[in-house]
């Protein structure tokens, strides 16, 4: 009932657990909340205030009927607290056009919040994405350069007007590219126009055009650098990611740019992964949960949770990523989704600070590499691996064939991406091979049941890549 009235998580807890504790709040506030305060809250004397404000206008309005019901009066002020939660900002200008799947009225659909970090599901601050971006567009050299992005503008000898204010728009167009990753966008200057205002549509409410965000962001990634100093633990070589999970994205776990386009595997990584998770679709009912493919529940509270990097207030509540063929889950805090948006798979705010399990999501996700390196992934190279039975027992048989002389070495890996055992380690000739994993660790103790990973290291010289091949299997006791 709590959460459904909104009331903060920890008081909801405590109160639970603890009853009527004292909380020092008793003549501070106390007496104008439905909820039973927790000790040393952090976000009840941010909503006593906003309380009080409440109480003290409905007592200028109260008839005779109503003045001495203090019933009414915390019945109004919780419809009241609600609907100022949830009103959101209204458009300051005609340049903001409406967004479908907008919640809360930030001019970013659920897809685009989850890509850029700004999904808060909170009351909207007075600042617009896509401003930022123009901010960016406009900063760019138009010299072409190989270690920066930059543009190259395409005027027209022509103009069309703005349909909201009226103001004549050259109707070029802006060429914006990323020579690091071979990307480019291309904008019209009338998206630029309306940009600037804040918006990512261009046009009228009835015709228009949006922007590209997701690609907008992959250009401009290397620009955000921001969250960086969220630093996860066991990476050697420093490039924002676990060094033993490395191999599920084709990375190089001693190697931070594993494919040379000056950014880090962790911030790629995580490009992938929150890419993922914004094309998921949006469960707010766990009534009405598919079962056939994955999708996001998000729990959400009445409460704010303030990012320690950059301030930025996000729904203090919890997203839940299902896979229901698998029957697994994955549960992280929504400042978890704020970071990996940033490039970071630390976070740390006011309320949760951890990292995420980059194993657990992956899985969960269903993912498979997608670095398309040339490098990492070459196409003339194939590698045969089966595994059999799966799930299995106590046995299962690993079958390999690779077409040429090289090392071999197969890892077993856990959920949390640690390494539990090495079953094959030799160099090989070319050909068809077998080994088998007895569900034993290193040490050759049993492991328990559950979800493990499997992969495949193949090395032939130092001046070549490894490669590798990953297969899920699971265990059952």
């Amino acid at each position: 009932e709590g959460q459904l009235f909104g009331y903060p998580e920890c008081c909801i807890d405590n109160f639970l657990e603890n009853g009527y504790s004292e909380n020092g709040f008793e003549g501070q506030g106390q007496e104008l909340l439905f909820y039973w305060a927790c000790p040393g809250c952090k976000i009840t004397p941010e909503l006593i205030p906003f309380y009080r404000e409440i109480y003290e206008s409905l007592d200028k309005r109260e008839d005779e009927n109503s003045r001495n019901s203090d019933l009414f009066k915390k019945a109004a002020v919780s419809a009241l607290i609600m609907v100022a939660l949830g009103s959101g900002l209204k458009a300051q200008d005609a340049h903001l056009l409406p967004v479908k799947d907008d919640m809360d009225k930030n001019y970013l659909n659920y897809q685009e919040e989850i890509l850029s970090g700004y999904f808060t599901l909170s009351s909207p601050e007075k600042e617009y994405l896509a401003y930022k971006y123009f901010q960016l567009i406009d900063s760019l050299p138009n010299d072409t350069v190989q270690d920066s992005c930059y543009k190259i503008d395409h005027k027209m000898r022509g103009v069309v007007e703005c349909p909201i204010c009226g103001e004549m728009v050259n109707m070029g167009y802006v060429e914006i590219h990323n020579p690091m990753r071979n990307l480019k966008i291309e904008l019209d200057y009338m998206a630029l126009h309306f940009m600037e205002k804040g918006s990512f549509s261009h046009g009228d409410s009835i015709d228009f055009q949006r922007v590209d965000l997701k690609k907008l962001k992959q250009i401009f990634v290397h620009r955000d650098d921001s969250h960086d100093s969220a630093q996860v633990a066991f990476d050697n070589d420093q490039d924002g990611l676990v060094d033993s999970v490395e191999s599920l994205f084709g990375m190089q776990p001693d190697d931070k740019d594993s494919d040379d386009n000056q950014l880090l595997d962790g911030d790629q990584a995580a490009e992938q992964l929150v890419g993922e998770i914004s094309e998921l679709p949006l469960i707010f009912d766990s009534d009405s949960v598919p079962d056939d493919r994955v999708y996001i529940l998000f729990e959400l509270y009445y409460g704010l949770e303030e990012c320690n990097i950059c301030g930025k207030s996000v729904n203090m509540g919890n997203a839940i990523i299902t896979n229901p063929e698998k029957d697994v889950s994955y549960r992280m805090p929504i400042i978890a989704l704020h970071y990996l948006a940033h490039g970071c798979f630390a976070y740390a705010g006011d309320l949760h600070e951890n990292e995420i399990n980059v194993a657990s999501l992956y899985n969960v996700l269903n993912m498979e590499t997608s670095i398309e390196s040339s490098e990492l992934k070459a196409r003339d190279y194939e590698i045969n691996l089966k595994t059999y039975p799966n799930p299995f027992n106590s046995e299962l048989t690993i079958e390999f064939q690779l077409p040429r002389n090289c090392h071999a070495k197969i890892n077993i890996y856990n959920l949390l991406g640690q390494k539990i055992a090495t079953v094959f380690d030799k160099k090989i000739s070319q050909g068809a091979f077998q080994s088998n994993w007895y569900g034993k660790n290193d040490r050759g103790d049993n492991v328990s049941s559950g979800i493990y990973f499997l992969e495949l290291i193949i090395e032939h010289s130092p001046e070549e890549p490894q490669r590798n091949k990953i297969r899920r299997v699971l265990l059952v006791q």
